[in-house]
């Protein structure tokens, strides 16, 4: 029997890694301010003091103003420039970001990030990390590897086509609502609605069902998750795991006590019973 491992950006922070959406912001600062610019203007719900922990939530709930201002720039011109944040600018951004962090971590000869885990290279791996620190640093073949929100290799990074796959965004389903309710020119809503859409996020259900297929066929165990947060926003993914693996027992890593409790809230939410054979461990 083989262990299904369900790794979070915690991992990775673990191992000294910088991937807060915090460093995002000082590499997006230090290398195209006028990104950074845009991004500050109009996600107006973004933490304070540069955290951006809430980039992907932010995306969803931008200032309408700011982004009215150049749809009514570009009618009155009669040219298309982009609509708040470069769309571009921004995946160019992000993508050379993710892969800095590929080589924090390792160069073609060398490996930079110590082990801190024994984790088996024959056990299955779902990630919602961009990063390669279960190839580089513990050696897993890439094909006992699920990274369900992309990943690239690091010897792709002149081609422009390295960053297809990577996917990160929102969930915010009331956004078309709330436009909707705005008084301003239906012309001006139909824009509004479309630059927030581009930035929502879609479940990849089938390529999670697939890689579970191929995890069945081996037989599982345990589900082991370290360094995610369970949030809301990738409940739906656990909810596919729990309905597929159902024999599974879980085992999931909490970071302090305030990560504790909402761990226990959020078993609740996915009907993870604590009180049966589930466990929750210090990670």
């Amino acid at each position: 029997m083989v262990k299904l491992y369900i790794i979070g950006n915690g991992f990775d922070l673990k191992h000294k890694i910088p991937s807060r959406y915090s460093d995002f912001a000082l590499y997006i600062a230090n290398h195209d301010i006028t990104l950074y610019e845009q991004i500050e203007r109009c996600l107006k719900n973004l933490n304070t003091n540069g955290l951006w922990s809430n980039f992907e939530a932010a995306l969803g709930t931008q200032d309408y103003d700011e982004l009215q201002k150049d749809i009514i720039r570009n009618h009155d011109i009669k040219r298309d420039y982009p609509i708040g944040i470069d769309d571009n600018s921004l995946k160019m951004g992000f993508r050379d970001w993710v892969i800095a962090l590929k080589r924090y971590i390792s160069n073609d000869d060398q490996c930079f990030i110590p082990r801190m885990y024994a984790l088996g290279k024959n056990d299955y791996y779902l990630s919602f990390n961009y990063t390669d620190t279960l190839e580089k640093v513990y050696n897993i073949d890439n094909s006992h590897i699920c990274h369900i929100h992309g990943y690239i290799d690091s010897k792709d990074k002149d081609t422009e086509d390295s960053f297809v796959g990577y996917i990160y965004g929102h969930r915010n389903d009331e956004y078309k609502n709330e436009i909707e309710k705005l008084q301003i020119d239906d012309s001006y809503k139909y824009d509004l609605i479309g630059t927030i859409k581009g930035y929502q996020k879609d479940i990849q259900g089938d390529d999670l069902r697939d890689f579970l297929a191929k995890v069945m066929r081996d037989g599982v165990s345990d589900i082991v998750v370290m360094g995610h947060s369970l949030n809301k926003i990738d409940s739906p993914y656990f909810k596919i795991i729990k309905e597929i693996l159902i024999n599974a027992t879980w085992h999931i890593g909490y970071y302090d006590e305030a990560d504790y409790v909402n761990k226990i809230k959020s078993c609740g939410d996915l009907e993870i019973d604590l009180e049966n054979k589930h466990s929750l461990f210090k990670f």
